[in-house]
């Protein structure tokens, strides 16, 4: 039978005279610990306080956000500025395109003007020149816009009937020049012209460069000066070579003296 006059032990010195009780941790202290272990809570209670309002603190503080404005303010105008510099080199690129352009439309023009002024002046012109002209002038309309068109559609379409290629484009080859030759001819360095140094027919030839297969192509040159009205015009396959009798080859489609046409 257990004795209801035990003492209880104090908690902290294990002696008897265990009085007080503390209802959060259950736990019995003499007088003496007692007010030391509420002195330990105050003190705990005191450091919770303290860091709490360290913390408040913290979140008052407005010093890390204004650094991080400034950095994103900083990086705003880094942006704008990248942006203008990228702005101006595309319009200075633009402009220069646009100069380049205009200048080359300008030389083709100038050079169209002279041709036709040339016509005019020598009356040496026929209707292969006139559609050359034509076609021409429908490059450059259609490269600077309708709305400057001095020439009118039904101008475009009779050239389109010339050639027979009503439903089919013509192609202009701006950039053939001379290339292969055979027999007495001299061509210049830029392949823009050739002469031929015999004074009769003995089969000298000189053929473009260029290599065509379906559609319609206009190639446009100039004949400067001729010693007899025997000419020949043609197209051969160009895996065949430039020799004697290029008139006989059986890939030859061509003209002769210009009012004549060769099939071979």
């Amino acid at each position: 039978m257990t004795s209801t006059n035990m003492k209880q032990i104090c908690a902290k010195c294990n002696k008897g005279g265990g009085i007080a009780m503390c209802h959060g941790c259950q736990q019995l202290f003499c007088t003496k610990h007692f007010v030391e272990y509420r002195q330990e809570l105050s003190q705990q209670i005191d450091q919770i306080g303290q860091e709490h309002d360290l913390l408040r603190q913290d979140l008052s503080r407005e010093e890390n956000i204004d650094s991080f404005l400034v950095r994103i303010d900083q990086w705003e105008q880094e942006s704008i500025k990248t942006i203008q510099i990228c702005a101006q080199n595309a319009r200075t690129t633009f402009q220069q395109l646009h100069n380049q352009t205009k200048n080359e439309l300008k030389i083709s023009f100038d050079k169209l003007t002279q041709e036709i002024r040339d016509y005019r002046e020598s009356y040496d012109y026929t209707e292969i020149d006139y559609d050359n002209n034509i076609t021409s002038a429908v490059k450059l309309i259609k490269v600077t816009g309708p709305q400057h068109s001095l020439l009118s559609s039904t101008k475009e379409e009779r050239l389109n009937e010339n050639n027979n290629c009503t439903h089919v484009q013509m192609i202009v080859s701006p950039s053939e020049k001379f290339n292969e030759s055979f027999g007495d001819i001299e061509s210049s360095t830029d392949g823009l012209s050739g002469r031929c140094l015999s004074s009769r027919w003995d089969d000298s030839c000189i053929s473009g460069m260029g290599c065509y297969s379906s559609k319609i192509y206009c190639i446009r040159f100039r004949i400067e000066s001729r010693t007899s009205n025997c000419w020949f015009f043609g197209i051969i396959t160009a895996s065949e070579k430039l020799t004697s009798s290029i008139t006989e080859r059986k890939s030859a489609c061509a003209w002769w003296k210009v009012g004549y046409s060769i099939v071979g």
